[in-house]
């Protein structure tokens, strides 16, 4: 008799009480339980998590090292590195590759068929700038040749820049957290 017992995987999901319930009950006795307040702030943070964790999805780059592994520099709000190591994980499998949350010295690093892991430390004194790929290099130049060359000057529109690309994610853009976009 453990866990995984048959009077156990065997048994109908219930409500709270023992009996279906509907998704409005559920939350009327869990506001009368834990308080309206407790709740508000539950479902304001799930919503800020949520918000960032979809921009850090897009606007997570990474850059090639000499070794072959990529990685990547963040700060986020919000502590989004399980989060992001899961999802890369699943997006690139078969890659080697890092992710470093700079607010926390945090970071997660994946091995392929071994999956990800995390660990905690100032992570800039062992990554320095010449750990960088050279077709890296010339890559953050070209960006920055393409993106003078194909701006226009009567069509600069910084208000719609922002509202698409948020200033706080652009120093993440590269290795160097230039101020090409700005």
């Amino acid at each position: 008799d453990g866990a995984f017992s048959e009077h156990m995987t065997s048994t109908e999901k219930k409500g709270l009480i023992g009996e279906d319930i509907s998704e409005e009950e559920a939350v009327k006795i869990a506001k009368d339980f834990i308080g309206e307040e407790h709740i508000q702030r539950v479902v304001f943070d799930r919503k800020t998590v949520t918000r960032e964790f979809d921009r850090m999805m897009g606007f997570t780059r990474f850059a090639e090292l000499k070794d072959g592994s990529l990685f990547a520099r963040i700060g986020p709000k919000c502590n989004l590195v399980p989060l992001l190591a899961g999802h890369f994980a699943d997006r690139f499998p078969e890659e080697r590759w890092t992710i470093y949350d700079e607010n926390r010295h945090l970071m997660a690093y994946h091995i392929p068929n071994m999956g990800w892991n995390m660990m905690q430390g100032d992570l800039s004194k062992y990554l320095p700038d010449a750990a960088f790929s050279e077709e890296q290099e010339n890559m953050e130049e070209y960006w920055k040749t393409f993106f003078e060359t194909i701006a226009i000057e009567a069509r600069k529109n910084p208000r719609h820049q922002q509202q698409m690309l948020p200033k706080y994610y652009r120093k993440y853009f590269s290795k160097s957290g230039d101020k090409s976009f700005d």
